[in-house]
């Protein structure tokens, strides 16, 4: 079966919007999750050290 350059055209519409939509959220995220773990893992010990043992 040949590709229909119709379909074909409609798919790459569809990957570069998901390219033009997640890259800057991707990046966005990873920034993000960096500073959750980072905020997470202070609290943590922030949480730890205010425990007494």
């Amino acid at each position: 079966m040949a590709p229909d350059p119709n379909t074909l055209g409609v798919q790459w519409l569809v990957v570069r919007g998901w390219l033009i939509v997640c890259t800057p959220v991707a990046i966005a995220s990873g920034i993000g999750a960096r500073h959750v773990l980072h905020f997470s893992r202070r609290t943590a010990e922030s949480h730890l050290v205010q425990q007494p043992r």
